[in-house]
């Protein structure tokens, strides 16, 4: 496990923890902590939610390719589906051939 995933594990658990702490937990050097905690939050990796309210607060910005990776692995699972239902009152072999190979090119992409 690299580095930024140790930290961003700490950080969804216990976003309020310092640099120290988040070094502990991690068996990480302090000073990789500080400098991957400040990388990651130039490319918006993770962001400080505290307000200036004294208290740091660190959350762990969602990853949209994995968002987007969620949201296809949905849809292609939603039209596989509708795609079996209607095979389920299919009579013609063409239509039974064709839904069968676009099921196939769909669960292909998964």
């Amino acid at each position: 496990m690299n580095t930024k995933t140790k930290i961003k594990n700490v950080l969804k658990g216990s976003p309020e923890f310092s640099n120290s702490e988040i070094a502990d937990a991690t068996d990480l050097k302090i000073e990789n902590v500080k400098m991957s905690i400040s990388r990651m939050k130039k490319t918006g990796e993770i962001e400080d939610t505290s307000g200036g309210k004294g208290t740091r607060h660190l959350m762990v910005t969602p990853d949209p390719s994995a968002e987007m990776r969620d949201f296809k692995e949905e849809s292609y699972l939603q039209t596989v589906n509708q795609l079996l239902r209607a095979n389920e009152n299919e009579t013609n072999s063409y239509e039974l051939r064709q839904n069968g190979a676009l099921i196939v090119r769909i669960l292909e992409r998964l």
